[in-house]
Order: C-alpha cells, then sequence, then structure tokens
C-alpha cells in the first residue's frame, strides 16, 4: 500500500475504494493552500473535528505548519471521484498539508491534480 503521511510520521495505506459524489467543496486557505473535498470529510479545526460542509469562513484549519484560516469556501455541485484511505486503525492524515481525520477508519479526499497537491507517495 501507498504511505501518506500522518501526525504519528508515514503510515501505509491499507485499501484505497473509489466512491463518486454529487458535490465537492473548493476551501481557499489564508496560507494559500487549497483543498478540495465532499461535505462529509472530517477535518481538524482549532475547535475540534468538523466535516467540510459544517466549515464557515474564518475557521482555522490544522496544516503542517500550524494554522491556516479559511477565506473563502465555494460547494460545486459536480459530480466527481473521490478516494477512501482505508488505514489499520483511526488516525488523521495530511492532505494538501491540511490535517484531516479518519474517524470511521476511512476518509474520502478528492486525489486529484492541478486542484490539490496532496502529501500522497506511491509505494
Amino acid at each position: 500500500g501507498d504511505l501518506v503521511l500522518t501526525e504519528e510520521g508515514y503510515k501505509r495505506v491499507k485499501e484505497t475504494r473509489v466512491i463518486y459524489v454529487d458535490n465537492l467543496y473548493r476551501i481557499e486557505l489564508s496560507d494559500g493552500r487549497i483543498l478540495l473535498a465532499d461535505d462529509a470529510q472530517p477535518v481538524i479545526t482549532s475547535e475540534g473535528v468538523k466535516r467540510v460542509g459544517e466549515l464557515r469562513v474564518g475557521d482555522e484549519l490544522a496544516t503542517l505548519n500550524g494554522v491556516s484560516r479559511i477565506i473563502n469556501i465555494e460547494r460545486h455541485e459536480v459530480k466527481a471521484v473521490v478516494y477512501d484511505l482505508i488505514f489499520d486503525e483511526p488516525l488523521n492524515y495530511y492532505a494538501n498539508e491540511v490535517l484531516v481525520n479518519d474517524a470511521v477508519k476511512y476518509s474520502a479526499v478528492i486525489l486529484y491534480w492541478p486542484y490539490s497537491q496532496f502529501i500522497f507517495i506511491a509505494g
């Protein structure tokens, strides 16, 4: 399996599943990062875990270099392919250097260039 950067270092992905969603959020952060994810994706904020659909402009997301404030959120009604990353145990990992949550042993995040530069290393 592939390796993904987590809070505990690199961890091996046990399984990857392709899923299809009907909406994507484009989240722009004050440090210039862009995160694309479906509304159910859990992310780590300064107030705890929130799903992307619950985020608001001004919320602060945990990143690889500290926290970064959301300066814009756009919801797009589009069909898209996202990938479920399944690990041996629930953990937090970095997607485009933004800390996301794997609360139920998997999370769906978009891994599609050029929209997001995820820390995702093919194994």
